[in-house]
């Protein structure tokens, strides 16, 4: 029996065929790291104490026992965080992957990757320029005939201050933090077009329409003939014409009934022959919960469900509508 509209099993029947089995062997290893990293904090917790009885009325020598029993603490944290990375690799490596792969097996799947800078810089965004940047869980491949990327993406920049006394206080401020994704778009255009959330009318009405027109860091305010998504966006870009060739009437439409479903704030761009699109979200995508068991479906559905919802922006964008000179 298959899911008649993805040609793929249920998901009941793949998780039990193909997830369980992995699955049951990493619980054992959860349960163990855990058990040993409480063991082993235990240990140097009692030590410390029984240190500080000891030398209760030896300051100089209850100072030592202190600053070696800190320093044993810290190695314990460092050996249970070494733990908890490599076993975060083997459940993203032995479930992730194949989680990725039931969705389409033409998606690839590399944990430790993610989407440059370079190309959150071309996807014209976000204008400020990160002086950090990191990210993870970057999938890739084609869907029928649209080339995608898409990966947890973390742009930040830095500020430094001085105080009256000369002290300088370094600073670290988010650009963006959750999931870039980037397509190839069934359209050729050579201008850009960024589409973003429109704060200014939300919170100032027309006014805020004013402001829109003097923002000094994007080029020209495209008007669109769609009151709901003039609500909910505001577009700029370098050619009118093509803003408006590119945003059609059912494109608008799709892009409203998408950030419906995220229920966030997007940014899209188009750029460079490609769609772009930006999804916030504070919740890393497919990161376990050391302190769960991993056996528990309704969480493989979550990691799922915001699998699906990012390669369903195929879809919501018809991007393997190939009708406009694009093969």
């Amino acid at each position: 029996m298959t899911d008649a509209a993805s040609g793929r099993p249920p998901f009941e029947t793949y998780y039990t065929a193909t997830l369980e089995p992995h699955l049951v062997e990493i619980e054992e290893d959860r349960r163990g790291l855990v058990r040993q990293t409480a063991i082993e904090f235990a240990i140097a917790l009692a030590v410390i104490v029984g240190a500080i009885l000891m030398t209760a009325n030896q300051l100089g020598a209850a100072f030592v026992f202190i600053i070696a029993m800190v320093a044993a603490v810290a190695i314990v944290a460092w050996r249970a965080s070494a733990r908890m990375k490599a076993y975060r690799q083997e459940f993203k490596t032995r479930v992730i992957k194949k989680l990725v792969e039931y969705v389409d097996p033409h998606l690839a799947y590399t944990p430790d990757n993610f989407l440059g800078q370079d190309m959150f810089e071309e996807s014209g965004l976000f204008s400020k320029k990160p002086d950090a940047y990191d990210g993870g869980d970057l999938i890739e491949g084609t869907l029928e005939k649209t080339r995608i990327a898409f990966s947890e993406v973390h742009a930040q920049y830095r500020t430094t201050t001085t105080d009256g006394q000369g002290h300088m206080r370094t600073q670290w401020h988010t650009i963006f933090k959750g999931v870039l994704f980037v397509a190839d778009f069934n359209k050729a255009f050579r201008s850009r077009t960024f589409v973003l959330p429109d704060t200014a009318e939300q919170l100032l009405g027309s006014f805020g329409q004013k402001l829109q027109a003097l923002n000094p860091e994007r080029n020209q305010l495209i008007k669109l003939e769609n009151p709901e998504f003039e609500r909910a966006f505001v577009v700029y870009g370098d050619d009118q014409i093509e803003a408006r060739y590119i945003l059609s009437p059912a494109l608008m439409d799709r892009i409203l009934h998408y950030q419906q479903r995220t229920g966030e704030e997007l940014r899209l761009s188009f750029v460079g022959g490609c769609v772009y699109v930006a999804i916030p979200s504070a919740q890393n995508l497919f990161e376990p919960n050391i302190l769960s068991t991993v056996l528990e479906r309704g969480r493989l559905k979550e990691y799922l469900a915001r699998l699906e919802l990012t390669t369903d922006i195929v879809e919501e964008l018809n991007l393997n509508t190939r009708i406009w000179g694009k093969d």
